[in-house]
């Protein structure tokens, strides 16, 4: 099967003080790593300076010569600022400033305190932040980050040293509070995060952050009923059945201060001392691997085997082990669906539905057709569902329900539909089957004198067949009556010989399940792959 195209992505255009400007984001949202390096940030035209900097800078008597806006940002600018230190010696500044007003406020006073922790825990891996505030001339309410300057090399860096550092971070923090959470709001992008508290248990703390931007999601696409109803089971049932065993039958794992946005354009080599050092933070305290999440998706350079491989040999993989790859998507969710509402045009959110879905495959199966379908248990019904075509009838039946099988698993996911289709033999019996079934009622119904309701050939009536048929029999007029298996049916049982039919049908279809059991799954996500 031919690959799907990659989507067309809208370019983000931003303004600054030399005019407007096009930001291709295709790095940020395609379904694979540019071939391309990333551009080196440059040097360009003159940047307005603020008093307001210029009285934040650190050391008294300093002398500002010029300043120039630097590199880009995809929510305000960047600039680099020359400046005479009272010892005649020269020094440059880093300074990120956003026009957002109090979203704006937020981004740069979380990013501020992010950087400040990681500075005090590792100082070569992060640069020390010096202030941040508001602009004094600006009825935008622009706010300011001004930071360490350190000029940017190689993105991404090593893999070998970056991995190493940032898994030192992750194992020489401690949390102040010995929980997961944070004392601030920090943002991803532009996003707050759920960070502003401290939560005991790793699960209860990422299940309000997934949660809120599910929310965000749906404030900012709209409604999608089958997205909602796979990112309800993640919450309710997956997040338990993959975050809870990290904490319990004598299992811990350590809350470790992450970067909490880490891609390929948040990383660099520093040009003057060869090592890796990150900037662009949104950190808070979290389980480590969360970290790792973000280099699940293809788009990113950092998906590259030889990061994640380096970094599990600096900080091994929490226990259960087993669920390593499972932990891996279910993080990826939370950095895949911010990317979605960020990032205009692009499959992210197709793409966290999908596994979302994947992991309500494997770890809450019933629950996932159910949702899907809308089918609500009755309560006062006690029956198990089972991903068996003969006991979903039986179900059925006794909910008063009559929907056919093929019905009942059509919109799930592809990955799961593959474990319930015919093969072309079962296609073929089934309307054949149809086919007698209709010329023994063709007969029927010329024996009693009625009208021919398909008086058809079986050449004719398989051109008819857009698929697999069913027939009902209708009350009024006693007619047989054609209808496709994706149609629900009202009809009820009809004699004791449809009975019998359904008897032979529900045991030939036990013999099925049995033998998929052998076979096993075929879905390769549902492996990780």
């Amino acid at each position: 099967m031919a690959a799907a195209a990659s989507p067309v992505l809208q370019d983000i255009i931003f303004k600054d003080d030399f005019g407007e400007h096009t930001l291709d984001v295709d790095r940020h949202g395609g379904d694979q790593a540019p071939a391309a390096p990333v551009p080196k940030p440059e040097v360009r035209g003159n940047f307005d300076l603020d008093d307001a900097v210029v009285d934040a800078l650190p050391i008294p008597g300093t002398k500002v010569i010029s300043a120039y806006n630097y590199g880009m940002s995809l929510w305000g600018q960047t600039a680099k600022i020359y400046t005479v230190l009272p010892t005649g010696e020269r020094k440059e500044y880093f300074l990120k400033a956003v026009s957002l007003g109090d979203d704006g406020r937020v981004m740069i006073e979380g990013e501020y305190e992010s950087l400040k922790a990681i500075h005090a825990v590792s100082p070569d891996f992060g640069p020390e932040p010096y202030a941040w505030g508001k602009f004094r001339k600006d009825e935008e309410s622009t706010y300011f980050l001004l930071a360490e300057y350190r000029e940017v090399g190689e993105q991404p860096p090593n893999p070998l040293r970056f991995t190493a550092r940032l898994a030192e971070l992750h194992q020489t923090s401690v949390s102040p509070t010995g929980k997961f959470g944070f004392h601030i709001t920090t943002c991803h992008a532009k996003l707050p995060q759920i960070t502003d508290c401290w939560e005991e248990s790793w699960e209860v703390l990422y299940r309000k952050q997934l949660g809120h931007m599910v929310k965000l999601d749906e404030q900012k696409h709209g409604e999608w009923p089958e997205f909602q109803a796979v990112a309800r089971l993640v919450l309710e049932k997956v997040i338990p059945r993959l975050l809870r065993p990290l904490q319990s039958e004598g299992r811990s794992i350590k809350p470790c201060l992450v970067h909490g946005d880490m891609w390929d354009e948040n990383a660099a080599t520093n040009m003057d001392t060869g090592e890796p050092f990150v900037f662009d933070a949104g950190s808070f305290y979290a389980h480590n691997e969360y970290e790792i999440g973000n280099w699940r998706a293809p788009r990113h350079r950092l998906s590259d085997k030889v990061y994640v491989k380096n970094y599990r040999r600096f900080y091994p993989v929490s226990e259960p082990e087993d669920d390593w790859d499972d932990r891996n998507l279910l993080y990826s969710l939370r950095y895949d669906l911010g990317a979605a509402i960020l990032i205009p045009g692009c499959n992210l959110r197709q793409i966290v539905k999908d596994g979302m879905a994947t992991l309500c495959k494997k770890f809450c199966p019933k629950e996932l057709i159910a949702a899907t379908e809308q089918m609500p248990l009755p309560s006062s019904l006690d029956f198990p569902i089972d991903d068996d075509w003969a006991e979903l009838e039986e179900y059925n039946e006794k909910a008063g329900n009559s929907y056919q099988v093929d019905l009942l698993i059509s919109p799930v996911e592809a990955g799961l539909t593959d474990r319930f289709k015919d093969d072309e033999c079962e296609k073929e019996r089934a309307e054949k089957t149809t086919i007698e079934t209709m010329e023994h009622n063709l007969e029927s119904s010329n024996c009693s004198n009625q009208p021919r309701s398909h008086g058809r050939d079986e050449e004719n009536v398989k051109a008819m067949l857009g698929g697999t048929m069913d027939q009902k029999v209708d009350e009024r007029s006693g007619e047989s009556v054609l209808l496709k298996t994706d149609q629900i049916t009202t009809s009820k049982d009809n004699g004791e010989k449809k009975k019998q039919k359904k008897k032979k049908k529900k045991k030939k279809k036990k013999k099925q399940k049995q033998k998929r059991r052998k076979q096993g799954p075929t879905d390769k996500r549902a492996a990780g792959e």
